[in-house]
């Protein structure tokens, strides 16, 4: 996909809208396809209230919160997985996290506390004045995942920007952390929910939401795709070895076709579930035949 200014984007999104409301048709795929061993995603839907404070990760009036949002479409996308016959697992509802992570957590604290403090404590971390809550549930997650056989970490967000620039910015983006120790592999996975992504949903706008990505012989500047340790939230304290994805699913204030539908609309999370499923499914595929 070529790189194209803002003004090309909103008249292309206002005259031809790319989604297209409702399709749930999955890809004709099974487990036998992917995988003698059940696959396990785990679904990590972001801003928990009790860590975040509810007010944070954007509310939106006549929207609501984003991490009320992200709860929803994850709950969708493990429908669509676990239909495919892969284990799906959602780290937490609208109020808490699941009973496995909070186990961890508190069976770990004292070791947990210990990783925390000592991050924090370290100079040049940008994320060092991350809230100790916070630090300590992604961190559990992390290294729960990495110790239960979980092959691939999902995160679920949904983007913004401050208010004045809510009506001009829009598009998905799929983050990756540059030090995965399986770099390549994650991204063939960010590559095929991008793709997936694409069909339907039109990439950020957003400039600081890009990468040169090497095609061919050649590098490219791809809009919505981010390679960015920092922005993979506990990442940059502990590297896991299962894969890890971070989707933003468009922006909390994005219209979507000529119904002007939001993030809020059952429609459009469908279509994030449907083609983020999708994604994963086919990368399954692909490994599984290499």
């Amino acid at each position: 996909m070529k790189r194209r200014d803002f003004f090309y984007y909103l008249s292309f999104i206002l005259t031809n809208p790319k989604i297209v409301l409702p399709d749930l048709t999955l890809p004709n795929l099974s487990l036998d396809e992917v995988s003698k061993r059940k696959k396990t995603i785990l679904l990590n839907p972001g801003h928990n209230k009790d860590v975040y404070k509810q007010g944070y990760g954007c509310f939106i009036e006549g929207i609501g919160y984003e991490y009320v949002l992200n709860t929803q479409i994850a709950r969708k996308t493990q429908k669509i997985l676990e239909s495919a016959g892969l284990e799906a697992i959602v780290t937490r509802d609208e109020n808490k996290y699941i009973p496995k992570i909070e186990d961890y957590k508190n069976l770990n604290k004292q070791a947990l506390l210990r990783k925390v403090k000592d991050y924090r404590e370290q100079k040049g971390n940008k994320n060092h004045k991350m809230p100790v809550n916070e630090a300590l549930i992604q961190l559990s997650i992390l290294k729960w995942a990495d110790i239960n056989d979980v092959d691939i970490i999902l995160n679920l967000h949904i983007n913004d920007v401050i208010k004045k620039y809510r009506r001009k910015t829009f598009g998905f983006a799929v983050i990756i952390s540059d030090k995965h120790p399986s770099f390549k592999q994650n991204q063939a996975l960010a590559q095929s929910i991008y793709d997936s992504l694409d069909v339907v949903f039109e990439p950020s706008n957003n400039k600081g939401e890009s990468a040169l990505i090497k095609k061919g012989k050649v590098r490219e500047y791809v809009p919505g795709f981010v390679i960015n340790d920092f922005l993979m939230l506990g990442n940059d304290m502990y590297h896991p070895q299962v894969l890890s994805v971070l989707v933003e699913c468009g922006y909390i204030s994005q219209k979507y076709g000529k119904q002007g539908l939001t993030i809020a609309h059952e429609q459009v999370q469908d279509q994030y579930a449907l083609r983020i499923s999708e994604g994963i499914l086919e990368f399954l595929k692909s490994a599984a035949h290499h």
